[in-house]
């Protein structure tokens, strides 16, 4: 018989938080992306490893909280964004390969699966960069910014952590920036949201 995990400062019995939700392993996602796995959380929505059935290829797929699905300016402006952002065609952003609403209701976003460790990770693990590394990283960044611009994609939340270091080719220091445009897209639900003029 197991003994109960404690903790080892006070003494204390030690609980499992659980993730809330259901585990969706295995399910089929618009009939065409099988949920094979949970990649992460997030105050949005949640991210599955999935496999798109028709070309078979792996990818991740973001189902967005289901309380947006039920709000009808914020599928406007999630669709609208999404529209935007799989035009955003360049190396150092996420491809976006499509986006719509589930058969139960839910706003979903299929995209590129990235392999690597965000840039906060790395800053965390490696301290501080050396001048010719943070102007590497940098210069991929604003180019990804630069590309966003020019189709009027605003990203809102640019930080460590919306930055992965991907690990293949190893060593290279090749940069994706994650959530263009829609980690924020469906947080102010006003109706004077897109007002000419106003700052989301």
């Amino acid at each position: 018989e197991l003994a109960e995990p404690i903790c080892p400062a006070c003494g204390a019995k030690l609980v499992e938080i659980k993730p809330q939700g259901d585990d969706l392993t295995g399910q089929v996602i618009d009939g065409r992306f099988e949920i094979r796995g949970l990649l992460g959380e997030g105050g949005m929505g949640t991210v599955y490893r999935a496999w798109q059935r028709s070309i078979g290829r792996e990818l991740a797929i973001k189902l967005i909280d289901a309380r947006h699905s039920r709000d009808s300016m914020a599928v406007r402006r999630f669709l609208r964004e999404a529209r935007l952002a799989s035009q955003l065609s360049q190396p150092n952003t996420v491809s976006v390969f499509d986006f719509g609403q589930a058969g139960d209701g839910r706003l979903f976003i299929a995209m590129e699966l990235v392999r690597g460790r965000t840039l906060a990770d790395v800053l965390e693990a490696d301290g501080v960069f050396g001048v010719a590394r943070a102007a590497w990283i940098g210069v991929q960044l604003c180019d990804a910014l630069d590309a966003a611009h020019r189709l009027h994609i605003v990203h809102r939340d640019l930080k460590p952590a919306n930055v992965v270091v991907l690990d293949d080719p190893p060593g290279r220091d090749l940069v994706k920036v994650l959530d263009f445009g829609l980690a924020k897209s469906l947080k102010d639900t006003e109706s004077h949201a897109t007002d000419t003029g106003l700052v989301v």
